[in-house]
């Protein structure tokens, strides 16, 4: 079964707020490594925040800690996304000939910078723990998306995938990848079935090719429920078959997704009428094995938490 623990913690705790991104780093000090969750911006009801706060995971007790940091920080943002990856040469230069001995970093995208969401963002900004700086990204290559927020960004590889989100113009459906060595922009020409404009939707890496998205909402107010599957190799887009749909999520947008094995966890989220029942969760037992066409592999089957 699936069992919840809520681990004593201490330190600097950060004050509640919405719509922050984050994110699990390994982080270096003088004697060892060590695994940490950075959160960053988000809403507070009263602001939108440029806070940025971590929380150490292996020494004994979870601490809260504020990091002192250098280097060019991001604008104040909340429904942002933020994601891990690995850099390698030449982005190296990126950080001032700085030694890093492991290439591990967060990179920020996008985001809204004011509560009524009329001010949008498509700027880049990476985070390296090691040296706790921040780099802003001034002029990458190519064509960005546009501005947007309650996108989606998933690292696959060398490359980070921006689907939808909303623009100016509403919702999208739209999808760019962001070479992370050169910090290159590209539109992606997608075949198959498309997903349907949203935002607020969660996305997941599958297996170092694909990508999986669930739910989301819609201009007119809709809210998913639909699975949908990309695969960076083909530019592809399919929808792959869900077993025990009786048992499966129900519509539902602003909701996390992760993976553990081969099993999806879906918590929390909202519905069409209100909040998802506090403590709810949902798990999807994947039957995709790598390497597979995903017209063929991909099938999900619904199990009670």
């Amino acid at each position: 079964g699936v069992e919840w623990v809520k681990p004593p913690s201490s330190g600097q705790k950060p004050r509640r707020v919405a719509f922050a991104s984050g994110v699990l780093l390994r982080t270096s000090s003088d004697e060892y490594r060590e695994n940490a969750i950075y959160f960053y911006g988000g809403r507070d009801g009263r602001a939108t925040l440029y806070n940025l706060f971590m929380i150490r995971l292996d020494r004994g007790r979870p601490t809260w800690l504020r990091p002192k940091v250098s280097g060019t920080a991001p604008p104040a943002r909340a429904r942002h996304t933020a994601n891990a990856f690995r850099y390698n040469h030449p982005s190296l230069v990126l950080l001032d000939d700085m030694e890093c001995e492991d290439p591990n970093a967060m990179i920020l995208f996008g985001g809204s910078a004011n509560a009524d969401d009329a001010y949008l963002l498509n700027d880049i900004y990476v985070f390296v723990p090691e040296h706790n700086k921040w780099i802003a990204i001034p002029e990458p290559k190519g064509t960005p998306p546009a501005p947007r927020f309650a996108h989606s960004a998933t690292v696959v590889r060398n490359k980070l995938y921006v689907f939808g989100g909303c623009t100016d113009k509403g919702p999208q459906n739209d999808l760019h990848a962001l070479d992370l060595e050169h910090f290159t922009w590209r539109t992606i020409q997608c075949s198959g079935t498309l997903p349907s404009r949203r935002m607020d939707h969660s996305a997941i890496a599958l297996f170092d090719r694909f990508i999986l998205i669930h739910g989301g909402g819609g201009a007119d107010g809709t809210v998913y429920n639909t699975m949908h599957l990309f695969d960076t190799e083909r530019c592809e887009w399919t929808q792959p078959q869900v077993d025990g749909t009786h048992l499966f999520s129900p519509a539902k947008r602003g909701h996390s997704m992760h993976m553990l094995g081969e099993t999806i966890f879906l918590f929390g989220g909202r519905s069409t009428l209100s909040l998802a029942q506090r403590g709810q969760t949902f798990t999807a037992l994947l039957q995709c094995k790598r390497g597979e066409a995903p017209l063929d592999a991909p099938a999900a089957e619904g199990l009670e938490a």
